[in-house]
């Protein structure tokens, strides 16, 4: 089953738009202004719990836009690792 980032990826020309898109100056200073609003956007607060709320309501914003960033990157092919088990197959 491929994942939703595979098939995002299989659609070679939506994914090069999107390349092109999250490569331009306007596209990060989009990102940068949208954050700065989240920030500008959380309530202050003495309340650990809700503070923590804060904390990860903000983490969660940065990985999605890590992950709308990266969608169109093809990620290279891990090379094997050397597990340092004997090789049975000599």
């Amino acid at each position: 089953m491929k994942t939703p980032r595979q098939r995002f990826q299989e659609l070679k020309l939506i994914a090069e738009q999107h390349r092109n898109i999250v490569d331009s100056s306007q596209f990060g200073i989009a990102m940068d202004m949208a954050i700065l609003q989240l920030l500008w956007e959380l309530p202050p607060t003495d309340d650990m719990q809700k503070a923590a709320a804060n904390h990860w309501r903000l983490m969660g914003a940065l990985s999605y836009m890590k992950k709308l960033a990266h969608l169109g990157d093809v990620a290279p092919e891990k090379p094997p690792v050397d597990d340092g088990n004997l090789d049975h197959k000599a």
